[in-house]
């Protein structure tokens, strides 16, 4: 070796272990959309249970969603009250008409889509939202919790 070779190398593998610490953290990456997720609004006194949906599952809901007439506008509703089933929350569901919601709520025969004050009312007369992510629920929630959401009227 040369002379000065030697302090050259580890100068240099002291400079490329400075930036290896253990201790930094890998940050997640900007601007990533939040993955949809539902709440089964049923439980009182007790966190409801829950699951992220998947992609596709969240682009058949939107696209339910997307397809139910216009609406009415309302004075953002309270949470329902009462015992049992109290309909689907959908939080971080993209919705193209409505880009700037916070959440959705699905009951059996309506989908308020609530954005701060105002929650806008869709009409699901076939109840084809509540339908489908009741079947989506199926795999997921304990057979007693399952059947305690109301099946679509026919």
């Amino acid at each position: 070796m040369m002379p000065g070779t030697t302090a050259a190398v580890l100068g240099a593998l002291v400079l490329l272990g400075a930036g290896c610490g253990a201790e930094e953290t890998v940050k997640e990456p900007r601007n990533t959309p939040a993955t949809p997720h539902v709440e089964v609004d049923a439980l009182s006194g007790r966190p409801n249970p829950g699951w992220d949906l998947p992609q596709a599952d969240a682009d058949e809901i939107a696209a339910l969603i997307e397809a139910l007439p216009a609406g009415t506008e309302s004075a953002a509703a309270d949470d329902a009250g009462g015992l049992g089933f109290r309909g689907f929350v959908l939080t971080d569901l993209r919705l193209p008409r409505h880009p700037e919601h916070d959440r959705v709520r699905v009951g059996v025969d309506v989908v308020r889509i609530e954005t701060g004050d105002v929650t806008l009312a869709l009409p699901d007369d076939h109840g084809s939202v509540h339908a489908a992510l009741r079947a989506k629920a199926r795999t997921r929630l304990p057979e007693p919790l399952y059947r305690a959401i109301p099946e679509n009227r026919q």
